[in-house]
């Protein structure tokens, strides 16, 4: 009986060709041994190569008398001892794979030469290799041990699995229940220093760094207008003063006046009240010797004459009586106006100490007024001169000396002494819309390798938006965030339980990682189904009605 045995078609992925072509490798130029649409092979290689290395290489073929070229970047599959090196093509572009598979078509067709030996090759089959191994290469198992190795191995597969199912249960309960939020960060309430006025800075006392303590001044800042006002308030108080000083030296000197004025008035009066006195005795006596020159006449003892002369006598002493009494008015007159602080000089009523008693008091209260100015314009320059809001720590200086400092600027930074450190994490739209107050959270600062517990105590969604951008056109941007992608909500933790040595250790901007209790909505509402939760009552009402 004949047996025809055909080999297996050839397990080769491209027919290989040995027509002229030369491969350029690391700028060397090397004439093929033969080649493919896969890959070329050369001899005696000369450079260093590492078998899976991919450099770049030059591919050139002979057609009709042109020589064409193109770049590709090569993978060593196998370099041997004598040089031969065999490299494969990555991602041959479509027109070298065409132009190449032309030039092989040609080749097979007749077309070019020669073309025995790759006739030759294209049906030269290739042994087939058994996939079962021999006796001397692996001795079959006993049935003991197989049945050991199956054992062993369902074993392994069963752990695996459970080991497997359990992880992805762990995964589905973190990913539906947990929440980890990566961008997390500790932080310490910091008390900045906001300038309100305008103006340049003149003097720093302290640095970053530094201790200090509540209204410890930081710096000082100098405005031109505060500086010009501050000292015309100086100015006006300094003319008050003087102004003051003038008027109590005219009242002085009218005091002194008027004391002289007294000392005339008093002698005056005792003057005209002793002329009245002396006035009086005379008249009285004028009166006798007249009644008496009358008894003598009507005897005839005088003359008529002496008589007349005694009336002339009595009638001049009574208007000299009657001018002196007038005068002694007069100066008891002046005596009042004295005590008024006026002076009668006999013609005028003269002397101005009222007035300037006025002018005095005038003065004084102008000097009482430029007190309070140049008070006002000390606060105000005082205002200048900005200080510690409390015990702590100089964390940054935002201004040197000469820099100008606008309203609002925030020329200092100051970290309280002691100060409650919290967690500032922040998430996106759709995650912190499951996040409740309350629950309890799991942190770990990586910095220092410690595990704590903390607290939900604030959730702000509007926190990261960016209605300053649209501020002022009418519109509602209440959220106007940037993207729901991006991390634009905040939630804030505090630590539950803190000892002294953990304040100190927990700095401000320390990166932390925070795994929070998810309360997504279907759970509520599996909560509502199975009587768990109590369903809130909403009241509806139709338009135009009262509820």
């Amino acid at each position: 009986m004949l047996t025809i045995k055909r080999e297996p078609p050839s397990q080769r992925r491209f027919f290989r060709l040995t027509s002229p072509a030369v491969a350029v490798v690391k700028d060397v130029p090397y004439p093929t041994k033969d080649w493919s649409l896969g890959g070329f092979r050369i001899d005696d290689f000369k450079g260093e190569a590492v078998v899976g290395e991919r450099v770049p290489a030059q591919f050139g073929l002979n057609f009709h008398g042109f020589s064409l070229g193109f770049q590709v970047e090569v993978e060593v599959v196998r370099l041997e001892a004598n040089g031969t090196l065999a490299a494969r093509f990555i991602e041959l572009g479509d027109r070298e794979r065409e132009l190449m598979l032309h030039f092989a078509s040609s080749l097979t067709s007749g077309e070019m030469s020669p073309v025995g030996d790759t006739l030759a090759r294209m049906d030269i089959p290739v042994t087939p290799v058994s996939t079962s191994p021999k006796a001397h290469e692996a001795a079959p198992l006993p049935p003991a041990r197989l049945k050991i190795k199956r054992v062993v191995y369902s074993v392994f597969y069963i752990l695996s699995g459970t080991a497997l199912g359990l992880y992805l249960l762990l995964m589905l309960y973190w990913h539906t229940f947990r929440l980890d939020v990566d961008h997390a960060v500790i932080t310490v309430p910091l008390h900045p220093v906001i300038s309100q006025d305008l103006g340049r800075v003149r003097e720093v006392m302290v640095h970053e760094g530094d201790a200090v303590t509540t209204g410890q001044p930081l710096l000082r800042i100098e405005d031109d207008v505060l500086t010009q006002e501050l000292n015309t308030a100086r100015l006006n108080l300094d003319r008050a003063r003087a102004e003051l000083r003038t008027a109590g030296l005219r009242l002085r000197n009218e005091e002194q006046k008027l004391k002289v004025y007294k000392d005339i008035s008093r002698n005056k009066l005792a003057a005209a009240r002793e002329l009245v006195a002396s006035l009086s005795a005379r008249k009285t006596a004028a009166e006798g010797q007249l009644r008496r020159l009358r008894a003598l006449q009507s005897g005839g003892a005088v003359s008529e004459q002496m008589v007349e002369q005694a009336e002339s006598r009595l009638a001049e002493v009574q208007g000299a009586l009657a001018q002196a009494r007038a005068e002694q008015r007069i100066a008891e007159s002046a005596q009042v106006a004295v005590r008024n602080g006026a002076f009668y000089d006999e013609r005028t009523l003269v002397g101005d100490l009222q007035s300037q008693a006025v002018s005095q008091e005038d003065a004084r209260e102008r000097v009482k007024l430029a007190e309070a100015q140049l008070k006002l314009a000390e606060e105000r320059v005082d205002r200048l001169t900005y200080r510690a809001p409390t015990n702590g720590k100089v964390l940054r200086m935002g201004k040197v000396v000469g820099m100008t400092v606008n309203r609002g600027e925030t020329v200092a930074i100051v970290e309280p002494k002691v100060a409650m450190p919290v967690i500032d994490a922040f998430l996106t739209q759709d995650e912190v819309a499951v996040i409740t107050l309350g629950h309890q959270a799991t942190v770990w600062i990586p910095a220092l390798d410690r595990q704590f517990t903390a607290s939900v105590t604030r959730i702000d969604r509007t926190a990261g938006f960016v209605p300053e951008v649209r501020a002022g056109l009418g519109d509602d941007v209440r959220y106007a965030g940037r993207g729901t992608s991006e991390r634009t909500a905040t939630v804030q933790l505090a630590f539950d339980e803190l000892t002294p040595e953990m304040v100190r250790e927990l700095r401000g901007g320390l990166p932390a990682l925070v795994s929070m209790p998810k309360h997504p909505a279907f759970l509520r509402a599996v909560k509502i189904f199975l009587g768990l939760a109590i369903e809130d009552p909403v009241t509806t009402t139709k338009a135009g009605t009262k509820p």
